[in-house]
């Protein structure tokens, strides 16, 4: 069994690129066979290129050995970076083949001189000049292959005789330049690319220049609200040249499904919009003359916010709330307080502008108050409430809410006058405390200013004593006016029993320190008069207590002596008897 027949390419010569124009060498192919193939044919492909060797000669013929070569020619120069693929295939047998061998063209050391392949216009719009407007051409040199840092001439055909030296033309570091013309027509531009370490590469192209396509460069709108409540907007585009002829198609980004653009002859269109937001607008223009711009879509497209003209709902009153109630007091004094109530008023939509009527049930209508009032009754219970707002917008008509609320029933106490039994318990407390600090004074100034006064000392004591007990009671009294009177407020029974209590005992608490009284007093008499004798009148004991008791005062005197001096009275005999046995008894 022959073996299988397999060819492998070993080496490719000539991929060397060109260093400067008109340098191209041809293919060199050198590779094996392994089988039984005699005779090998090449085909080199690149840069959209094919090759292929020449057949029917000797040369790719297989040797003993079974190594092949053959010389493909190559009237095209390689570019450096540039791909070339080759294959071999048996002539006898066209299923042998070997494997595509690649290989990408070294740069190195290449200089790569730029070759233009074409100069066209590829955009076309219009100028504005002093002269009027004018064909403003874009135009592109494009290269066979990318180079940089070349510097591109432009002869532009328009410039007349004799044409400009290579100093005074444009010269530019980019392939696009524009130019403007004055009239449409065919034009020879000539373009040279000048590169370091190469010639010049000139080369020229006719163009022809067409009539320059309007331009839409700006969209205004003006917008206003209808009586409707919906927005009205007037659009103006602006077209350069301004006199251009043709028809205005306009989409303003609301339009339903199926419906015809709108077309205008001028420059100017109104719509109206139901509701506000954004929206694209676009305006299309078509020149009168259908030989200007063909394939040209001369457009504005620009997105508009439209302002929502749909007024405001009518404000509605949502709900009226009792804010606060408190219990004041009623002029006439009457049991029940009078209540001062604060409403609150809340809208939909919030803080709505009108007029607030308020309606009480005990009271006029309370015209133009505002969202909060106030109002006092003259009690609780269950009140009702009636407010009218009238919105400022003259479109809303007025509107009215009843509401019922329970106010507090503010129970107070009746003014009254202070108890009479408190009054009395009073009057004599302070006159307990006044006569029991006067005769504590009395008697204790006169037992400190005559102590060895003999029996009259005990009268001092006695009245002493008394202020005392006098005293200690209107304190006791003070203190039951305090703890009950000023403390229950006459709110308790036990206070009642307790001051008609001590209303008879201040009575007997009087006569028994007037009691006493009359006897210190009497016995002070009677030991003044045996210590000092000498008076014999009945009614000694009397007149001798108005001088004891203004002797007190400034001070204790020899009594026995000062008596006899200024008071003279004779007393009956039984009582002069009676005095001197009781006398004569005494130690």
């Amino acid at each position: 069994m022959p073996p299988e027949c397999r060819i492998t390419i070993d080496e490719v010569t000539g991929l060397t690129p060109e260093s400067s124009p008109g340098q191209i060498q041809d293919f060199r192919v050198i590779g094996h066979v392994v089988g039984g193939c005699k005779h090998v044919d090449v085909t080199i492909e690149f840069e959209g290129h094919t090759l292929t060797s020449q057949p029917g000669t000797q040369e790719g013929n297989v040797a003993l050995d079974g190594t092949w070569q053959r010389f493909v020619h190559n009237p095209y120069s390689l570019r450096c970076g540039g791909q070339v693929t080759v294959r071999a295939t048996c002539a006898d047998d066209p299923s042998c083949r070997s494997d595509p061998w690649q290989h990408t063209v070294p740069c190195e050391n290449v200089t790569t001189c730029p070759q233009i392949r074409d100069i066209v216009i590829t955009g076309v719009t219009c100028a504005e000049v002093a002269s009027g407007h004018k064909t403003r051409a874009t135009i592109e040199v494009r290269l066979v292959a990318p180079v940089t840092n070349c510097t591109y001439i432009w002869l532009y055909g328009d410039e007349g005789s004799p044409r400009p030296s290579m100093a005074d033309r444009d010269h530019t570091s980019s392939p696009i330049q524009t130019h403007d013309y004055a009239q449409p027509g065919l034009y020879s531009v000539t373009v040279t690319v000048r590169h370091s370490g190469c010639e010049d590469t000139p080369d020229s192209a006719p163009l022809n220049v067409p009539p320059c396509c309007p331009t839409l460069t700006a969209l205004q709108a003006d917008q206003e609200c209808t009586d409707d409540g919906k927005t009205s907007v007037t659009f103006l585009v602006t077209i350069y040249p301004a006199d251009a002829q043709g028809t205005y198609t306009w989409k303003f980004g609301d339009e339903p499904p199926g419906q015809p653009d709108q077309t205008t002859t001028l420059p100017t269109k109104n719509h109206v919009y139901a509701a506000g937001g954004d929206y694209p607008i676009k305006v299309t223009f078509t020149p009168t003359d259908s030989s200007l711009c063909p394939g040209t879509e001369i457009k504005c497209e620009e997105t508009v916010r439209v302002q929502d003209c749909k007024p405001p709902p009518c404000p509605e009153i949502a709900d009226v709330q009792l804010t606060n109630q408190v219990c004041v007091a009623n002029p006439d004094g009457s049991a029940d307080g009078a209540v001062f109530a604060t409403y609150l008023v809340t809208t939909n939509p919030g803080n709505a502008a009108g007029r607030y009527d308020w309606q009480f049930d005990d009271g006029p209508t309370e015209q133009n108050r505002g969202p909060s009032n106030t109002h006092t009754y003259s009690g609780g219970g269950n009140k009702r409430v009636t407010v009218t707002l009238t919105p400022r917008e003259t479109r809303c008509p007025p509107k009215s809410l009843v509401k019922f609320f329970d106010l507090t029933n503010c129970k107070r106490q009746k003014v009254e006058p202070p108890d009479p039994s408190c009054v009395a318990l009073m009057i004599w407390m302070l006159m307990f405390m006044i006569v029991g600090a006067v005769l504590l004074a009395v008697g204790l100034c006169a037992l400190l200013s005559c102590p060895s006064c003999g029996y009259a000392s005990v009268g001092f004591a006695i009245v002493a004593v008394v202020g005392a007990v006098c005293l200690f009671i209107g304190l006791v009294l003070f203190v039951i006016w305090l703890l009950l009177c000023a403390t229950f407020e006459n709110n308790c029974w036990l206070l009642d029993l307790l001051i008609e209590f001590l209303r008879w005992l201040t009575i007997l608490a009087v006569a028994v320190t007037a009691i006493l009284f009359v006897i210190g007093r009497i016995w002070a008499s009677l030991g003044l008069c045996w210590v000092g004798a000498g008076v014999d009148s009945a009614y000694f004991f009397i007149l001798f207590n108005i001088a004891q008791w203004f002797s007190w005062v400034v001070g204790c005197h020899d009594w026995p002596r000062v008596i006899p001096d200024w008071m003279r009275v004779t007393l009956p005999g039984w009582l002069r008897e009676l005095l001197a046995n009781i006398r004569s008894h005494l130690p």
